[in-house]
């Protein structure tokens, strides 16, 4: 007979996995009510509590998960995770601790909860992407379960500078000549793209040059890349007045296509316009032509950061542990081809009809 699992109690129940992990474990803030009729269908349908689960109150569990967070389209947009994974695991393996990795979608089961969070398989987690519904709320009430979130901004986190790095990139631009920086960000709802409009706003404040809102786009709602790129590209560059000389793009793939979408449109990189990635890996960078200018996410780095942060939490030293580590990325600031200073009369630099 299947073993029957906390989603089978939810859907009996017509409540949140969430709701019933915490009926079941004593923890969270529910009514009475719904506890006891969590535990009078469980009974029923004899549930058993997951032996791990169990183990993870008695003794000590060394074990590490890491949970990637996200839509298909995003892990498949991130390159840079599978870096991540990597590093995650070739760290376990050299300190001879089992690991497990788990891929969970809260946009699409937002009334889910992952395994890892849930079945007591590892006694700590780390967890890059952003939460939503159900996983948010559990992040957010009691948890016996020690976590690590990459670019959180909350609980234990490690997070890249952004701002600054952001900051810096403008800065190195207005250097070259740029006066007309444009930036294609990311859906704002993360905390990593936050952070870079801060950033892209300071330094243009720093530089001298005005904060002009022709300049600047991000997506109202998550679309997939080639809308992004389309929408945000068209509205950068589809007018009569002044073109941007420069483009900071969101990540190394939705850099590659702006790329692609100016010379389609007969504009030369970086003859006529300048691009640079944001938050793109260095092999994504190097790996295209024109090579990538780039502020690089060092994501073998960010793994080692978070194992050290979460071994901490699960040890014996967790008083000691920092709630967030801060990883400067102005140093991961590289120009390449992609790159060069404006053309010598700005005002002709117009997008010619197709």
């Amino acid at each position: 007979m299947p073993r029957v699992r906390l989603k089978d109690i939810a859907e009996k129940t017509n409540m949140s996995i969430y709701t019933v992990s915490s009926a079941l474990s004593g923890r969270g803030q529910i009514s009475q009510s719904k506890r006891e009729e969590v535990r009078r269908v469980a009974a029923e349908m004899g549930y058993q509590p997951n032996i791990a689960g169990r183990l993870l109150h008695v003794r000590e569990n060394r074990d590490m998960g890491l949970l990637l967070l996200g839509s298909s389209d995003e892990l498949r947009r991130n390159v840079g995770f599978a870096d991540f994974n990597l590093r995650f695991m070739q760290l376990c393996k050299e300190a001879g601790i089992r690991h497990r990795t788990e891929w969970f979608s809260p946009q699409e089961h937002p009334k889910d909860l992952p395994g890892l969070l849930t079945e007591g398989l590892v006694g700590g987690v780390i967890i890059a992407g952003e939460p939503y519904g159900a996983v948010r709320q559990h992040l957010a009430g009691p948890n016996i379960l020690p976590y690590v979130r990459l670019d959180g901004n909350d609980g234990h986190c490690v997070c890249f500078d952004w701002e600054s790095a952001l900051a810096q990139a403008v800065s190195r631009l207005a250097q070259l000549g740029h006066s007309r920086i444009a930036l294609l960000n990311g859906f704002e709802t993360y905390q990593i793209y936050q952070d870079a409009r801060r950033g892209y706003l300071h330094g243009l404040a720093a530089a001298g040059l005005p904060a002009e809102k022709e300049l600047y786009w991000a997506p109202g709602t998550e679309v997939m890349l080639t809308e992004r790129v389309r929408h945000g590209m068209a509205y950068l560059f589809d007018r009569n007045n002044e073109l941007p000389t420069a483009v900071l793009a969101s990540g190394g793939l939705l850099a590659k296509s702006v790329v692609s979408w100016l010379q389609q449109n007969n504009l030369q990189v970086p003859g006529n316009v300048s691009v640079v990635a944001f938050g793109s890996a260095n092999w994504e960078a190097q790996n295209f032509i024109p090579t990538l200018s780039a502020v690089e996410y060092d994501y073998e780095l960010a793994a080692s950061e978070c194992v050290k942060l979460l071994g901490k939490l699960m040890g014996n030293d967790s008083r000691d542990a920092p709630d967030r580590i801060s990883i400067a990325l102005d140093k991961y600031l590289i120009f390449r081809e992609s790159t060069a200073p404006p053309p010598q009369s700005i005002g002709t630099v117009r997008r010619t009809p197709r």
